[in-house]
């Protein structure tokens, strides 16, 4: 039917089928993908055991990239509970690093739910390189106090540099108490800075 409203419903279906009425909708599964659900869990494994992966996941426009990731993430949380952070290109933004800026908010969210111990030990201890570009990372108590509340100015390019390095540096020490998993959603749209600094 082309009205949307007057269509059968799920339930309807089951009942012309022969099901009792009331009876519960199944939920929709997740079918097919098995090569790249692999792929996925493979990577993750490699990462597990130290070795750094990287996955591209590629095809046309709504194939379900974004859902494949998706079911990969909550799998993954089920089985192994790691630190997801999750980012999102987007086409002509102004927001600084926006490929980053979601999943940079996640790394502050997971930091601030430390006991402040592995805090202290997973923190680069004196760059606040990052804190400048990512200023959510000052609501983190063991980054306010190494910046002293303010971030400041810096060169553009030297700022980039250390930043990147503390970023390598903060995931490497993450990943010694957790699994460290970044998705980056459309990453077509990815501008020069988030590239550089990845």
């Amino acid at each position: 039917d082309v009205e949307p409203t007057t269509r059968a419903t799920a339930a309807d279906v089951l009942v012309a089928l022969g099901q009792p009425p009331g009876r519960e909708v199944p939920a929709a599964g997740f079918f097919g993908r098995h090569n790249a659900l692999t792929a996925l869990s493979d990577a993750f494994a490699a990462a597990s055991s130290g070795i750094a992966a990287v996955v591209w996941v590629e095809g046309a426009s709504g194939i379900g990239k974004t859902t494949l990731l998706e079911h990969f993430r909550r799998s993954l949380e089920d089985a192994h509970r790691p630190l997801v952070l999750h980012g999102r290109a987007r086409e002509g933004t102004s927001t600084p690093f926006p490929a980053l800026d979601e999943a940079i908010d996640d790394l502050a969210t997971h930091l601030n739910a430390l006991p402040a111990a592995i805090a202290d030990a997973v923190l680069p201890k004196k760059d606040v390189g990052l804190a400048r570009l990512f200023p959510v990372l000052t609501r983190v108590p063991a980054i306010a106090r190494a910046t002293g509340g303010s971030v400041g100015t810096a060169d553009p390019a030297g700022s980039h540099r250390r930043a990147s390095e503390a970023l390598r540096d903060l995931v490497h020490r993450l990943g010694r108490h957790i699994p460290v998993v970044l998705l980056i959603d459309d990453l077509q749209w990815l501008d020069h800075d988030s590239g550089a600094l990845l």
